[in-house]
């Protein structure tokens, strides 16, 4: 019996685990898709409007960046849903009245897309992952650092 009741409890949780997170249901990646989505999001950071840069992403995304350790205090580098991150992004766009993003690749995967870009910290990259509705599930920034080589420090 008591096999039993744990093989149920797995079920359930697995199930509930799966409908929370829309296993099984994957967004298709389409060129198009991916090239639209990079010149919306380079076009709305650009013009610095916050309501239309969180329009792409889900309203309890995840996104992780080391800047948040620093410029919000949060140890872990990740904040959840639109409220946290967008008080995250209002502060970094107060930061920066003068961020400018130039888009220099996009990389496509199977339901994400990582975008190359310059911006004021220079080349940066950041991964996208999208839900089954089309909209960012979880984001990733990540940036350039220096480099140790045998002959110093190099900057990239």
């Amino acid at each position: 019996m008591k096999q039993i009741i744990t093989a149920l409890t797995l079920i359930f949780c697995c199930n509930a685990w799966a409908a929370k997170t829309s296993i099984g249901e994957r967004f298709e990646m389409t060129n198009d898709f991916a090239q639209t989505f990079a010149q919306e999001w380079i076009d709305a950071w650009n013009a610095h409007d916050l309501a239309l840069i969180l329009s792409h992403y889900e309203d309890d995304f995840e996104m992780s960046s080391p800047i948040i350790r620093t410029l919000m205090n949060e140890p872990s580098g990740t904040l959840q849903g639109k409220s946290a991150v967008g008080g995250y992004w209002k502060l970094a766009l107060e930061r920066t009245p003068d961020l400018h993003f130039e888009l220099q690749s996009i990389l496509v995967g199977a339901n994400s897309i990582t975008l190359t870009y310059q911006g004021p910290r220079g080349l940066s990259a950041e991964v996208f992952h999208f839900a089954p509705s089309g909209k960012v599930a979880k984001a990733f920034a990540h940036y350039v650092i220096s480099m140790k080589t045998s002959q110093g420090i190099r900057d990239t």
